[in-house]
């Protein structure tokens, strides 16, 4: 069965899966057990609170709300991620490869810019993490 996203090719959706187990390899070693904290139905990758690592933010740091540009920070200062770069945040899954400015997490509410299929492959992974 291929769950792969009808609107990527083959080689987007290898590429992007690759990239997102590298952010999983890094959450795992970072915050054992993290997928168990993500809420599922409020999963919005293009949401910068309600993405996984703004999900994970309350849990691992104390603060009710805790935006994904923190969490980013915070991997690199404890030694998780090598930098905040656009380029670390595609290679770990974080954001889609069609997003253009000067990094982070935007909503955007007029055009997806590949948000969908990054969040059904991560929904995917982290239900497979889970068991289900």
């Amino acid at each position: 069965m291929n769950n792969q996203p009808l609107e990527l090719s083959i080689l987007d959706y290898e590429e992007t899966m690759l990239s997102i187990k590298r952010g999983v390899a890094m959450l795992d070693e970072a915050y054992p057990r993290w997928e168990h904290q993500i809420e599922l139905s409020e999963l919005s990758l293009s949401d910068a609170t309600s993405c996984v690592l703004g999900q994970l933010g309350p849990h691992y740091s104390g603060h009710i709300y805790h935006h994904y540009d923190q969490m980013l920070r915070q991997l690199c200062s404890e030694g998780h991620l090598e930098d905040e770069s656009q380029v670390t945040q595609r290679e770990h899954g974080f954001i889609t490869p069609d997003l253009e400015g000067d990094g982070g997490i935007t909503t955007y509410e007029d055009e997806d810019n590949g948000w969908g299929d990054l969040e059904k492959m991560w929904l995917q992974v982290i239900e497979n993490k889970r068991g289900y």
